[in-house]
């Protein structure tokens, strides 16, 4: 897993094939304090391939599964990214093309970022059908809901985020939590660009 930049892991699974299916069950991921459970399975019978499934954790760091973090990286590097704030490669449209999908995620406490000082709580769904990706979550973070609505239209290259949050506390992110106290945020955001790179997405969008 070292030659991905992903750190040892232990995975247990029941695997199940059929003539058109695989069917990872009764799931469990461990990696460092962070788990992962749930049950999978994968079709081929038609095209595209076919994805159904379930995950829960109750505590998931990133930083337990990635070798090096971004931060890491930038100051070993700190000249190349500069300038690199949004990634010209291109993104991965056909896969949408390839692949239906519906997986239910949910996770108790997810640690994304050394920078805050809470954990978010994510129940999302996955659903990929007709090159078209629909990916509704809802998160609890700094001591408020955020309601995300995300698709990816791979055929336009099209991608439309919509977001509302309420009673966000910014005092509990680390670079905030001096100088704000006691304060509340309330948003909403809608946006929608086109581009096959993230830097042609954030060129385009409009939005409010």
């Amino acid at each position: 897993s070292k030659l991905w930049g992903i750190r040892p892991f232990e995975l247990e699974t029941k695997i199940t094939t059929t003539k058109n299916t695989v069917s990872l069950s009764e799931m469990q991921l461990n990696a460092g304090r962070s788990d992962l459970k749930g049950n999978v399975q994968v079709g081929w019978e038609k095209r595209p391939f076919s994805v159904q499934g379930k995950l829960e954790s109750t505590y998931f760091d990133i930083y337990d599964i990635l070798e090096a973090s971004k931060e890491e990286q930038e100051v070993k590097n700190p000249a190349e990214n500069k300038t690199k704030i949004f990634s010209t490669n291109k993104l991965p449209f056909d896969l949408l093309k390839q692949v239906n999908a519906d997986l239910q995620l949910n996770i108790g406490h997810l640690k994304f970022s050394n920078d805050i000082s809470d954990y978010a709580a994510v129940n999302s769904t996955v659903l990929i059908k007709n090159a078209e990706l629909a990916m509704p979550a809802q998160i609890r973070l700094f001591g408020g809901t955020i309601q995300n609505q995300l698709k990816v239209q791979a055929n336009k290259q099209k991608v439309i985020l919509k977001t509302e949050a309420a009673n966000i506390q910014l005092d509990k992110m680390k670079r905030l939590s001096k100088d704000i106290q006691n304060s509340r945020l309330n948003f909403a955001l809608s946006l929608e660009g086109t581009g096959e790179s993230l830097h042609q997405l954030v060129a385009s969008a409009q939005g409010n």
